[in-house]
């Protein structure tokens, strides 16, 4: 019986010698598939550790300046003369809201706050015209962050800072301020507190 010669394209099978070239080349595209995810791995944790780290620290962290308390003053009967309260309070960056806003925008979102703070304030209204004095202030530092309103809703935090493009440069944090229970008894000995 003579064999049909093989046709034009096919293989021939060797059996156990195909499988193990198969094998060989699976074992070799696997290995070179994992040498390149450590030389990858290798690359991104070894050699650029540290620009990943500043990377990463400067999204999360951020540079908080909080004021210490003074200290509380009581006369020689243990009688509590001067001390500090904490309260909320609305306060702004100058210069953040003259680079986002021209005077006309500013006056809008003056306004916007206004309505904001004497919805939420727990003493006095406050008017444009004082946040608008308050920002203008020259007694701040070029650098310094100002007051706008003391006493506000803590409720107000939120509010600002879900706003913050409306509100530029305005946030609600807080302070402590002094409190005084005798008003003005011997302020001359006990001293005050006020701008510069």
């Amino acid at each position: 019986m003579a064999r049909d010669p093989p046709r034009f394209g096919a293989k021939r099978m060797n059996g156990p010698a195909q499988s193990r070239d198969r094998l060989r080349l699976i074992a070799i595209i696997g290995l070179s598939m994992f040498a390149a995810i450590g030389a990858r791995l290798w690359y991104l944790q070894v050699l650029n550790t540290t620009e990943y780290q500043e990377t990463a620290s400067a999204q999360i962290t951020r540079t908080v300046h909080e004021e210490a308390p003074r200290g509380r003053i009581f006369d020689r009967n243990g009688r509590l003369l001067v001390t500090n309260r904490v309260t909320t309070a609305v306060m702004a960056n100058p210069r953040e809201i003259e680079a986002a806003f021209d005077d006309d925008e500013t006056a809008q979102m003056l306004k916007a706050l206004a309505v904001q703070v004497n919805r939420s304030a727990l003493s006095e209204l406050v008017k444009v015209s004082d946040l608008t004095a308050e920002l203008a202030d020259e007694s701040y530092g070029r650098f310094e962050d100002v007051v706008l309103a003391l006493d506000v809703d803590p409720s107000l935090l939120v509010y600002v800072g879900e706003r913050g493009d409306q509100f530029p440069g305005v946030y609600v944090a807080q302070t402590t301020v002094r409190h005084y229970p005798y008003g003005e008894t011997a302020a001359h000995v006990l001293g005050y507190v006020g701008a510069v």
